[in-house]
C-alpha cells in the first residue's frame, strides 16, 4: 500500500518567458539524486494533477498525482505544474496557444536541468494525450532527454483527430450517417478556414453562422458573432492554428531516446491504431521502442469494459486509476533509468 511517508512534496515555481508557473516536485525519501520524470497532462484547462475544474469540459482524474505518488514509492522523482490559465496561474492568461504550452514545457525541462535535488542526467518525460504531443516535440529536439513515455499520444494533426472523435461520438449517440457527415463537414470547413487565415479574428462570422445553420437549428437564430463565439469556446482556435505549424510524424521520426507508448484498447479519443502508426514511424530510426495496448483501457486511464463513449468514459473516473498502466511505467523506467534503489 502506498503511503505519504515514502515521499515529500515541494511546491515550487519556475520562470517561462515573463511568467511564473507553479508546480510540485515530488521526491522519494532515502534516495539521493533520483531520476526525475516531467509529467505533462492532457488538453484543456487541466492543472498539475490533470483535473479540469473549469471550462467547457470538466473532470477530476488526479492522474498525474497518482502517477507521481507511484513513481516516488518506487524511488523516482517527478515534477508537474499548473498550465497557464489554470490553478495558481489562472489570472495570467485569457488565451493559451499551443506554442505557449510547448514553450512552458521547454522551460520546465531547463528548470529541472539545474535542480540540485535530482539526477540531471536522468530526466524523462511522460505525457498523456496533448502532453504526449508536447513530449514528442521535446524528446525530438532535446538529446539530453533520457526517455519518453507517451500515453494516448496522437501523431495525427489535431484537427483531423478531433474530426474523427466528433464522428465517433455522434454515431454512438445514434445520429444517422448523413447527419454525422453534415456536422463533421461543417467542423472540417471551420478548420479549413483556420488553416487559410491563420487568425480567428479574420474569419467572417457570417460564414461560420452559415455553415452551422445548415446542420443545427440553434445557429439559425443566433447573431453571427454569437455563433462564431460559440464555436471558439468549444475549439480554442489559437491552439489549433498554432498546432498546424507542427508535423508530428516528421518530429517523431527524430526521436532517438528510448520510447514507451501506452494506448488503451477502449480509447475512443486516441485509438490504439494511432499507437501502431506512432510505433512504425519511430522504428524507422529508433531501435528502442515499445508499444503496449492495454485491454479495456479508456482515455481516462481507467478499466472500461463497456462502450467507447463520453458518458461511459467519464463515469469510469469514479473507479481507480488502472494499475496496469502504473506497472508498465515503473517496469520500463526501472530498466531505462540509472536504477537507483532506496538506501538504508
Amino acid at each position: 500500500m502506498e503511503t505519504a511517508e515514502n515521499f515529500i512534496e515541494k511546491n515550487i515555481s519556475f520562470q517561462s518567458g515573463k511568467i511564473n508557473l507553479e508546480g510540485t516536485l515530488t521526491l522519494p525519501k532515502n534516495v539521493k539524486k533520483p531520476s526525475v520524470v516531467l509529467l505533462l497532462p492532457g488538453s484543456g484547462h487541466t492543472d498539475r494533477d490533470e483535473n479540469a475544474k473549469k471550462g467547457f469540459h470538466k473532470f477530476i482524474s488526479n492522474n498525474m498525482k497518482t502517477i507521481s505518488v507511484h513513481l516516488a514509492n518506487n524511488g523516482l522523482a517527478s515534477f508537474r505544474y499548473d498550465k497557464r490559465g489554470v490553478g495558481k496561474t489562472q489570472d495570467l492568461a485569457l488565451e493559451v496557444g499551443f506554442n505557449d504550452i510547448v514553450n512552458d514545457a521547454r522551460s520546465a525541462i531547463n528548470f529541472l536541468s539545474n535542480l540540485k535535488e535530482i539526477d540531471t542526467n536522468n530526466i524523462f518525460i511522460l505525457g498523456h494525450s496533448e502532453g504526449g504531443i508536447v513530449g514528442t516535440i521535446l524528446s525530438a529536439e532535446n538529446k539530453n532527454i533520457k526517455g519518453f513515455i507517451g500515453i494516448a499520444s496522437p501523431i495525427t494533426p489535431l484537427d483531423e483527430e478531433v474530426l474523427r472523435q466528433i464522428s465517433h461520438i455522434l454515431l454512438m449517440q445514434g445520429k444517422s450517417k448523413e447527419k454525422v457527415d453534415q456536422l463533421t463537414n461543417a467542423f472540417k470547413d471551420t478548420f479549413d478556414l483556420m488553416r487559410k487565415y491563420r487568425d480567428w479574428d479574420k474569419i467572417d462570422a457570417h460564414e461560420i453562422k452559415q455553415m452551422f445553420s445548415k446542420v443545427a437549428f440553434g445557429f439559425k437564430v443566433l447573431p453571427a458573432n454569437a455563433a462564431k463565439n460559440a464555436i471558439a469556446k468549444q475549439f480554442r482556435p489559437i491552439w489549433f492554428i498554432q498546432s498546424f505549424d507542427y508535423n508530428f510524424e516528421d518530429i517523431a521520426a527524430k526521436i532517438s531516446c528510448p520510447v514507451l507508448l501506452l494506448f488503451g484498447e477502449k480509447d475512443y479519443q486516441v485509438s490504439s491504431e494511432e499507437g501502431k502508426r506512432f510505433e512504425k514511424i519511430l522504428l524507422e530510426n529508433n531501435i528502442d521502442v515499445k508499444l503496449v495496448v492495454v485491454p479495456n483501457l479508456n482515455h481516462m486511464l481507467r478499466f472500461n469494459p463497456g462502450k467507447m463513449d463520453p458518458k461511459t468514459s467519464l463515469k469510469s473516473l469514479k473507479t481507480n486509476f488502472d494499475k496496469r498502466v502504473l506497472d508498465n511505467i515503473i517496469d520500463w523506467l526501472e530498466r531505462k533509468s540509472a536504477g537507483k534503489k532506496h538506501e538504508n
